[in-house]
């Protein structure tokens, strides 16, 4: 009686290659999206019709309407005011 074993090496190679060229694709779709695919979401973030950033700190708004708001009036402070505390060391590299 003779016993049969069967090689089950060239399965594991070729697993090993799927998984490794897998990996390699999804570095490869990784890097195109990261470097050269285009952003989509930055005009949501600056709109196109801003010629720069500094035109944004140019925005004036009007408190009024907000102050008088009655349920603005009713908010209150809950926060305490925090004491600044005592300052560190003169040198906070010397020894203790």
């Amino acid at each position: 009686m003779a016993f049969s074993f069967n090689d089950n090496s060239n399965n594991k190679n070729l697993m090993g290659t799927i998984g490794v060229v897998i990996i390699i694709l999804l570095l490869a779709l990784g890097a195109y999206l990261l470097f050269f695919a285009e952003e989509p979401f930055v005009e949501v973030l600056a709109p196109s019709e801003l010629e720069s950033v500094s035109e944004l700190s140019e925005i004036e708004l009007d408190e009024g309407p907000l102050k008088d708001n009655p349920v603005y009036q009713v908010l209150t402070n809950t926060i305490e005011d925090i004491d600044p505390g005592e300052p560190g060391r003169d040198n906070p590299f010397s020894p203790f």
